[in-house]
């Protein structure tokens, strides 16, 4: 009489086992070429300073009592599904931002499944994912995606000022010249640093706040 309960057991859960260990394992490299970055001077990265505010936000909400509650499987498993798909294609294409990225992702399935919005000590899994994504290499990532645009509104914006302070300024794409000399605009990325701490240190505050999106996002 056990047998076919049995059986029908193991069917539910051994491909639950299969796609953790393939989800697993695809996430990986995307893992190691994080923490690369985080350990390579070039990316300047304070993202293991921000992993470690995450998991302790995680673990002082996870090791407290959970509330009678019952967390529905289907949104995390979508997610950490869609995650694993996203990683495989960026794998296939050589692209580790792309892996990297999806990490947010399982931060945000693994608040859900672990139930941390329904705890003695509660926080967002939205914002803890939100912080998390503060651990990648942002200012790298800006620059390689909007780079160029953020440079030329840079350059347009430096062309009215000085058109309005000198004669004979002449601007082309991010060139620009005064009296016959070349002027180039850089990437426009003072107090960028500033502004990533401040902004990490509001979604840290969200984290535990637990404001909708739309509170949290007008302060």
């Amino acid at each position: 009489m056990n047998s076919p309960s049995i059986n029908f057991k193991d069917k539910i859960v051994i491909p639950k086992f299969i796609f953790g260990g393939a989800a697993l394992i695809l996430a990986i490299d995307p893992i190691l070429w994080l923490v690369q970055t985080w350990r390579d001077p070039s990316y300047d990265s304070s993202g293991f300073i921000v992993f470690c505010i995450c998991a302790g936000l995680f673990l002082w909400s996870v090791t407290s009592e959970r509330t009678a509650h019952t967390v529905n499987l289907r949104l995390p498993l979508f997610l950490l599904a869609v995650s694993a798909l996203t990683r495989l294609v960026g794998q296939v294409l050589a692209i580790n931002v792309i892996g990297a990225m999806t990490l947010v992702l399982d931060v945000y399935a693994i608040g859900h499944l672990a139930a941390v919005g329904f705890r003695k000590r509660p926080i967002s899994p939205g914002w803890l994912a939100t912080c998390f994504a503060f651990s990648l290499p942002l200012e790298r990532i800006i620059q390689r995606t909007m780079g160029y645009g953020l440079q030329s509104v840079s350059a347009d914006g430096a062309c009215l000022v000085l058109g309005s302070i000198f004669d004979n300024v002449r601007c082309n794409g991010v060139r620009i010249l005064i009296d016959h000399q070349d002027v180039l605009v850089d990437l426009p990325c003072s107090g960028a640093r500033a502004l990533i701490l401040v902004l990490l240190f509001y979604a840290a505050c969200m984290t535990v706040c637990r404001p909708g999106i739309t509170k949290g996002i007008l302060g």
